[in-house]
């Protein structure tokens, strides 16, 4: 009875610290979406001198009516700003794995210049770039 509870205070120890660490480790899955994006959205305005994906259809399929779901599934990236000249991106943690979780980074950025944010709340909580990026 004893190695069981043992086992127990252990198994409750170290499974918070285990899902900290998976939920950590899917966060670079909102960098490569991001990326990949900011990629396709550049090679649109290189191509077609614009980044508004409505006036091609090389463009990536974000829009901020829209979404793409990032390559594992646990971010989904929108527009949050889409002009002729300029976009941001946002990725927020899905409900897959039960990534929606991670408060430290619930929210990615990235725009047209490379600027990189990330915070605890998509309306904009406490910025966690550095920790995050």
């Amino acid at each position: 009875m004893i190695a069981v509870a043992i086992v127990a205070i252990l198994a409750a120890i170290a499974y918070p610290s285990y899902r900290r660490s998976v939920i950590k480790s899917r966060r670079a899955d909102a960098k490569v979406a991001l990326s990949q994006t900011a990629q396709q959205f550049e090679r649109c305005y290189s191509e077609y001198g614009t980044y508004d994906p409505s006036s091609a259809s090389s463009c990536p399929p974000v829009t901020t009516s829209g979404s793409i779901t990032s390559p594992e599934g646990y971010y989904s990236v929108t527009a949050t700003a889409l002009t002729d000249t300029t976009y941001k991106l946002k990725a927020t943690p899905t409900t897959k794995g039960g990534q929606d979780e991670d408060s430290e980074c619930a929210v990615y950025t990235l725009d047209q210049t490379g600027n990189k944010t990330a915070s605890t709340a998509p309306s904009g909580g406490t910025d966690t770039t550095s920790t995050c990026w």
